[in-house]
């Protein structure tokens, strides 16, 4: 598959694995970037322990964590249908429509993946607003959502790796969702929720967050990390050459964001699997070519994408203290490349599952 590879001379290329995928795999989306990667491996299949959608498989001796994933699972299933409710009873035409109706779409989607096998897949649309009933503004919607992102990211540590995938991507896309929103709506940002790296005007709006020690299992996934945000400092290197203005003031923070997290990951990676942490190529050949404006910001969102899927993998490999630093980073990036599809005029272009979607 053509892709995103790298093209400096002179050093060894990496054996068949996770980073051999990462390199040579990036295409647009760039999301697909570790789409065939599994936390624990480079195969392209579900791992043993869930399938696809981050379901846990059932396998004897499991009953504590079966029973722990599932609890999750009623309890967030529950939250996403309330949230589908309340969709139908915005007011139709008001401020953000476009995007009330790409969510109504999310959250069916997201209600899909968190039903327990023996329900159906499509729950059915949200009622329309009655005339007993005075449609709502958007505001109560975006505090819902919030709400919801912030109860996802609350369970992390007590469900089983698989699960925890599926639930920090669930908490990236409410978070996602209710900035959206809230950005057409003309609202203010919601709170609660973790924001974009980078405003809309090349702000930083935070430092350097640590990377937790890896144990064992979160090695594979956090040099996986790694490789994807090098790449993702590089591209912007390249992107920011056709932007100008806001587009350049953030192309140049988010090239700075991405060289902190290569810094952080390989301090992280050292002390525990020094081979691990192989030194980040000098070029990459990217997927498209970035011939003007629309072409580099497409680039940042993809590359965004691409990041959102390897620190899905962290957030499952992680050991449960270390789930929620991983988790903020997704809903970063996740926030990240909502923002560069707004300023494409995609705003109501949502991923459901941030870090999951479109992943095979």
């Amino acid at each position: 598959m053509a892709g995103f590879t790298p093209v400096n001379a002179g050093r060894d290329t990496p054996g068949p694995g996770r980073r051999e995928v990462v390199a040579l795999a990036l295409v647009a989306p760039f999301s697909l970037v570790v789409a065939a990667c599994s936390v624990g491996g480079d195969t392209s299949r579900p791992s043993p322990e869930s399938d696809a959608e981050g379901r846990p498989a059932q396998t004897e001796g499991s009953d504590a964590g079966s029973q722990a994933d599932e609890r999750a699972r009623t309890t967030l299933l529950a939250d996403v249908r309330d949230l589908t409710s309340a969709t139908g009873s915005v007011a139709a035409g008001g401020p953000g429509a476009a995007v009330v109706a790409a969510i109504t779409q999310v959250l069916a989607d997201q209600a899909s993946a968190l039903a327990p096998r023996s329900e159906p897949r499509s729950p059915e649309p949200p009622p329309p607003a009655t005339g007993a009933e005075q449609p709502a503004g958007p505001e109560r919607l975006v505090t819902m959502l919030a709400a919801a992102s912030t109860a996802a990211t609350s369970v992390l540590p007590e469900v089983g790796a698989p699960m925890a995938r599926l639930v920090a991507a669930l908490a990236a896309g409410h978070a996602v969702a209710a900035t959206t929103l809230a950005r057409a709506a003309g609202l203010g940002a919601p709170s609660g929720v973790e924001p974009a790296l980078v405003d809309a005007t090349g702000t930083r709006t935070g430092g350097v967050a640590p990377v937790a020690q890896p144990v064992p299992s979160a090695v594979a996934s956090l040099s996986t990390a790694l490789d994807v945000e090098a790449q993702a400092r590089y591209a912007y290197g390249v992107a920011a050459v056709h932007l100008a203005g806001e587009d350049l003031a953030v192309a140049l923070a988010l090239r700075d964001v991405h060289d902190d997290a290569v810094g952080a990951l390989a301090g992280a990676l050292e002390p525990t699997a020094p081979e691990s942490a192989s030194p980040p190529r000098d070029a990459y050949r990217l997927p498209f070519p970035i011939t003007d404006g629309a072409s580099a910001a497409t680039l940042g969102a993809d590359v965004e994408d691409g990041c959102a899927d390897a620190w899905a993998d962290v957030v499952a490999g992680a050991a449960p203290g270390a789930r929620t630093g991983a988790a903020s980073r997704l809903v970063a990036r996740a926030q990240q490349g909502a923002q560069w599809r707004y300023r494409l005029g995609q705003g109501a272009s949502l991923v459901p599952l941030p870090g999951l979607s479109g992943r095979t």
